[in-house]
């Protein structure tokens, strides 16, 4: 498993074996601010892996991505777009808080 799986029934967009940035990123944060720093880290890295593998074999980032097999093989209802700002920003995140660089304990 290389992401965050939203629903169990292969039946809607959302559904397994998609993941989608904007829930890597909640599920990152979420686990970091209550304390399960391995288990955001954990996701961080695969999600970060998936996305640089993804990027080297087609040259996008993509709307979601496969978590079963980390890849692009996704259920579409259409065509789904490349290079979306979630899909990068998320990257970013996931990447910045591996190398340290985010804090979710300072309160701001």
């Amino acid at each position: 498993m290389t992401g965050v799986q939203t629903c169990a029934l292969p039946i809607y967009q959302w559904s397994y074996p998609n993941t989608w940035p904007p829930v890597v990123y909640l599920a990152i944060r979420g686990l970091d601010a209550y304390g399960y720093r391995q288990d955001a880290r954990r996701i961080a890295e695969k999600y970060a892996a998936m996305v640089v593998k993804t990027f080297g074999e087609t040259h996008n980032l993509w709307e979601k991505y496969n978590v079963r097999e980390g890849n692009i093989n996704v259920s579409n209802e259409y065509d789904m777009p490349t290079m979306l700002g979630w899909s990068a920003g998320t990257f970013i995140y996931a990447s910045d808080y591996l190398d340290g660089k985010i804090d979710n304990q300072t309160k701001h």
